[in-house]
């Protein structure tokens, strides 16, 4: 199945969240839900002004074969908050398996200073397995990092754009508690 804009980021998913403290709009875009979903592609959409995860892969029986292609992420969960929860761009579950991240653009990511937990919001935060995040832009502010894999993750992060992204602690890609299967990093501008 295949969600993609006519014109190339013309199709526009907005939330409407003013951020003044308040949730204003929906909660977030697409949530992938119960069972896995599979075969799905995402193309040339914008997400903008989620309160919290623009796309969600949280369904306790595994996706797989899901592709996020040619979107553009941006003002997600942008508000002040001491939420212990990721306020992320996408965030797949352990679990899910073969996802694509390909030719995206992450910019403004998660909460505001004044902000407790700020390291816990991310472009990517991905627990999936055999994934690969290629020729993505990430550019400033994320609040965490622009990709972060957790438990169960295994794939390739290559030929991606990191600038200007960090808002507390240092560094653009984080590789946490990563003890089930392989992972390349190549080919990825740092500025």
């Amino acid at each position: 199945i295949t969600l993609q804009a006519e014109h190339k980021q013309k199709a526009i998913l907005d939330c409407g969240n003013a951020y003044n403290g308040s949730q204003t709009g929906c909660m977030g875009y697409i949530y992938l839900g119960n069972p896995g979903p599979s075969y799905w592609v995402f193309q040339d959409l914008v997400f903008t002004r989620t309160y919290d995860i623009a796309l969600l892969m949280n369904s306790p029986t595994p996706g797989h074969d899901i592709t996020v292609k040619g979107c553009r992420f941006e003002q997600i969960g942008q508000r002040v908050t001491s939420q212990t929860t990721g306020m992320d761009g996408i965030y797949a579950n352990q679990g899910h398996y073969n996802l694509t991240f390909d030719g995206n653009v992450f910019d403004n990511i998660g909460r505001l200073p004044g902000s407790t937990y700020m390291a816990n919001d991310h472009a990517l935060y991905l627990h999936s397995s055999n994934s690969t995040v290629k020729n993505n832009v990430f550019y400033g502010p994320i609040s965490g990092w622009g990709v972060q894999t957790a438990i169960g993750f295994s794939g390739i992060i290559a030929n991606n754009t990191f600038a200007f992204t960090r808002t507390t602690n240092s560094g653009d890609v984080m590789l946490w508690d990563v003890a089930s299967g392989n992972i390349s990093v190549q080919n990825n501008i740092f500025y």
